[in-house]
């Protein structure tokens, strides 16, 4: 009797099971019948989703630690969730592989894994899918799509505000922190500070001093950018502060690195070489690292040039340069050649200069480097080639210096429109928000609300409406028409026997042998269905068939004018489609019934056969359905 009321509220719209779970006293009845009728849960099982979740924790942990290996864990953990059917422990993995591919740069594989968890639909999914839509919002700006990561960060807003989970505090600070980079990428600093202050304003109220400190040096490292050096040492310093109270040393170490070149901006090089040396003594001899030891280098040679201490500013630049080509880093790689230039200049070995300045203008190149920088190294090396007595190459370097200062210039005009343009959306956009606040008030004062309102529920119920009969008139018209190409797709994998073919045809076999074989394969996949089997191959099938894999995929290919994959696949789906109408499996499960290894593999292939997802077909044949019944 329960699994009956469960199956059926299953089948209902969203907004009226939502209402049926609100609503107190069918939930007290469903309760009662839950607790008369309840069952102690199989041992076996509860063991496997214990050790299902404790693997679940260690890919939350390896996920920004070591994404690659995380991936198989959290893969494992995807296929037990799948076959233990448990939709919330199969959404958290996703959505933990969708943040570290994030952080593999495996972009479209993330987006993969969060849609496909935004596209479940299970009793508690909410938070889930705040955190997907936090999480995607902190992809795009890693992409550099800033707009989408703010217009992300405000429907995770709306979902938070609207559920106000536990961790309410702690979501609606990332995504601060998101909005923050996404205006600071967007060169709105003004909105980009107030966002920033307020993910501080969060992370003090959290009382967590790692998520304090992430912040200041997030503020930072803006301002660095922002060549304001005195306010990015300020925050650093905060930053340090924190870190050495929680006995950080990876983010003391970072933060020193961050504060000598801070320091040496503002020309206090004895000040930045100490904190280099600091950090230099944590990676060495605390945590015993060497990512962040070209940026040491490069910044102690960089004090030392300004000292006009040549010799030492050298041999610093010569240790970064060499660990840099190791690690294959071309910016550092950039930064050392670029200190050894100069510093060769300074001492008239131009020879020397030149060969740096040449090796730097190289990895530039490689590197898409903006042409303003460009522009400052032509110059450098035409004044070289001047210094060697060679005016034909000094002419041709001035030359070259011209062009990519047109270039730079050209450039920074158009990002000055774009500011402009940018900046002026946005005043018109508070502008109209000033406006509309203003004529609500007016209706206010009119005692008009009332009436409004209700106008706007009603137009808004009605247009909701219209757009839910056409968007399933819709899916019913494509239902119908993907109906006929699957039947006209079928007439394809049938036997082309008759006069079409000579006694030896395309495949080298005879047409009396590629007959038999093609019934012996038509055999295997409609009446054994051996599609059902996941781990089908082309060798398994040609051996079943009793041929060689060779034969078998020529025949395949030559008369069913389908891959092996793509012929397995449309069997699989035609499966999956006869299980969507006739019943109400979830659909990991129906996947696996069909014979699809993973329910992401199936969701690829069905939409690429029937040009919708798994969920919108099945809607679309209920609602096809009750249409013939009425």
């Amino acid at each position: 009797m329960l699994t009956s009321i469960c199956l059926f509220i299953r089948t209902l719209p969203v907004f009226i099971r939502q209402a049926i779970i609100c609503f107190p006293i069918l939930s007290f009845v469903i309760l009662l019948i839950a607790s008369g009728c309840g069952h102690h849960p199989d041992p076996l099982n509860e063991k496997e989703l214990k050790s299902a979740y404790s693997q679940l924790n260690r890919g939350i942990v390896l996920s920004r630690q070591d994404p690659a290996n995380a991936l198989l864990t959290l893969d494992s953990v995807i296929l037990l969730a799948d076959r233990l059917d448990n939709d919330s422990l199969f959404a958290a993995a996703l959505k933990t592989k969708g943040e570290a591919c994030i952080f593999l740069g495996e972009y479209v594989t993330s987006d993969s894994c969060f849609n496909a968890v935004l596209d479940l639909n299970f009793r508690g999914n909410e938070l889930i899918h705040i955190e997907v839509y936090t999480a995607l919002s902190e992809q795009k700006n890693f992409t550099g799509n800033h707009l989408k990561a703010i217009l992300l960060a405000d429907t995770a807003y709306l979902l938070l505000k609207k559920e106000k989970p536990e961790n309410e505090h702690l979501i609606e600070y990332k995504l601060s922190l998101n909005k923050g980079l996404a205006y600071f990428g967007l060169h709105k600093h003004d909105s980009m500070q107030l966002y920033m202050d307020k993910a501080l304003e969060l992370s003090k109220n959290l009382d967590n001093k790692n998520n304090t400190m992430f912040v200041y040096s997030y503020l930072g490292y803006f301002y660095y950018q922002l060549s304001d050096f005195a306010t990015a040492e300020k925050y650093l310093r905060d930053a340090y502060k924190l870190a050495v109270e929680a006995e950080n040393n990876e983010a003391i170490s970072a933060l020193l690195v961050s504060l000598s070149g801070a320091a040496i901006e503002q020309q206090k090089f004895d000040e930045g070489i100490q904190f280099c040396n600091e950090a230099l003594r944590i990676d060495t001899e605390e945590i015993n690292v060497r990512n962040k030891l070209t940026y040491i280098y490069n910044n102690k040679a960089e004090a030392y040039f300004h000292k006009k201490e040549f010799l030492q500013a050298l041999a610093e630049a010569d240790r970064s340069l060499a660990i840099a080509e190791q690690q294959k880093d071309s910016i550092q790689m950039i930064a050392a050649c670029a200190i050894l230039s100069k510093t060769y200049t300074s001492i008239k070995n131009y020879r020397k200069a030149l060969y740096f300045s040449h090796y730097t203008l190289d990895l530039m190149h490689q590197s898409n480097t903006d042409w303003a920088k460009k522009e400052i190294l032509y110059n450098d090396i035409a004044n070289l080639y001047k210094q060697v007595g060679d005016r034909e190459n000094a002419i041709r370097y001035l030359e070259m210096r011209v062009e990519a200062k047109d270039s730079a210039e050209s450039k920074e005009r158009y990002a000055t429109i774009q500011e402009l343009k940018t900046k002026y959306e946005t005043e018109q956009k508070d502008q109209i928000i000033k406006t509309s606040g203003l004529l609500l008030q007016t209706q206010k004062q009119k005692n008009r609300w009332l009436m409004t309102i209700c106008i706007f529920l009603l137009i808004f119920f009605i247009s909701a409406y219209y757009q839910q009969r056409k968007k399933i008139q819709s899916h019913i018209l494509l239902a119908q028409q993907n109906r006929k190409v699957a039947e006209l797709t079928a007439k394809t994998f049938s036997l082309h026997c008759g006069n079409n073919y000579d006694n030896k045809n395309e495949n080298g076999l005879s047409e009396e042998k590629s007959n038999n074989l093609l019934r012996e394969l038509l055999s295997c996949m409609e009446e054994e269905k051996m599609y059902k089997n996941p781990s089908l191959t082309l060798d398994l099938l040609a051996e079943h068939i009793g041929t060689n894999r060779t034969y078998l995929s020529i025949l395949i290919n030559s008369r069913m004018k389908k891959g092996f994959v793509e012929y397995v696949n449309f069997y699989r789906v035609e499966e999956a489609k006869k299980l969507l109408r006739n019943g109400n499996s979830k659909i990991a499960q129906i996947a696996l019934e069909a014979g699809f290894g993973s329910a992401q593999t199936f969701y690829t292939a069905f939409k690429q056969f029937e040009q919708l997802t798994p969920n919108e077909y099945r809607r679309a044949c209920a609602s096809e359905h009750k249409k013939v019944s009425e």
